[in-house]
């Protein structure tokens, strides 16, 4: 019986094809060797994020999030929340504490997803809510901000989306 494990390399555009190809032969030959290969410490995340004296930024609050999804939960969509978080929120708030993220932020934040499509804002939506849901649940656990009692997209709506039908013959 073989056991396979996904081993992540890189994320497109940042990893051409070539350093892909590079990444994938020795991460052959390491599992060759009897060694376990790594991938990238952390997928999307920049290596460094300071916090702010008052409270964890929300980088940190993305990065303690997945984690949390990933080894707690065991949720298996945490990649795809990281994706986002990583992609929308984090460049743009990702230096304010968590407890400053403001709702009037996170909507105008949601105004431009939803320019690339109405169901991109939704996941966004809903992942920045659950993860706001944690924090909130988990504030007086370690590593969570105490001081971080509201969650800011608790009462955010967007324009519902629906899929256009599908015709079969």
């Amino acid at each position: 019986r073989l056991n396979l494990t996904e081993l992540l390399l890189g994320y497109y555009p940042e990893m051409g094809l070539a350093d892909a190809r590079r990444a994938w032969m020795e991460a052959k030959l390491q599992r060759k060797r009897g060694e376990f290969p790594e991938g990238p410490k952390s997928s999307n995340e920049p290596e460094h994020t300071t916090s702010p004296p008052n409270g964890i930024s929300v980088a940190d609050l993305c990065r303690r999030y997945v984690k949390y999804a990933r080894e707690e939960r065991t949720k298996r969509s945490w990649l795809d929340d990281e994706k986002q978080l990583w992609r929308d929120l984090v460049p743009r708030y990702g230096h304010l504490p968590a407890i400053e993220l403001s709702r009037d932020q996170l909507e105008d934040m949601l105004a431009e997803v939803e320019k690339r499509g109405p169901r991109a804002a939704q996941k966004l939506l809903a992942v920045v809510r659950g993860m706001f849901n944690v924090a909130v649940k988990h504030r007086r656990k370690d590593g969570w901000d105490r001081n971080l009692q509201n969650n800011p997209a608790a009462n955010i709506e967007l324009d519902r989306y629906e899929a256009d039908p599908v015709y079969v013959k």
